[in-house]
């Protein structure tokens, strides 16, 4: 499966995930199991690689949101956030801070509203 590639494929087979995750990024992340294959993503992708899906995954606030209540996917939001500098992070922090009520309706959006206020 996808996340297997992820942790123990090549590093050809990585970058080819990696590069498909971004162009396809908000109907993975809209999917009900897309957030276990990004979470694998910011777990075993390269530094760089992991900068690049959270770029995409901010274009696409609605996929943020989708992740947050996920039980894999708020930890790839979470992680994402530690790999985000600058402009980029201050953006997605104002959408999940924006997003906080609606984060705050399932168990693990409240995990991610908790992490958003305390590494804030």
């Amino acid at each position: 499966d996808v996340q297997h590639l992820l942790q123990f494929g090549t590093m050809e087979q990585q970058y080819a995930l990696v590069r498909i995750l971004e162009r396809r990024m908000e109907i993975i992340g809209s999917s009900p199991s897309g957030g276990d294959v990004i979470a694998a993503a910011m777990i075993h992708a390269a530094d760089i690689d992991r900068v690049w899906i959270a770029r995409a995954a901010i274009q696409h606030p609605s996929v943020l949101l989708n992740l947050g209540h996920g039980r894999h996917g708020h930890d790839a939001v979470a992680r994402m956030l530690s790999v985000l500098g600058g402009r980029e992070r201050e953006e997605t922090y104002r959408v999940m801070e924006a997003s906080l009520a609606e984060l705050n309706t399932s168990k693990y959006g409240r995990r991610l509203a908790a992490h958003v206020a305390a590494t804030r």
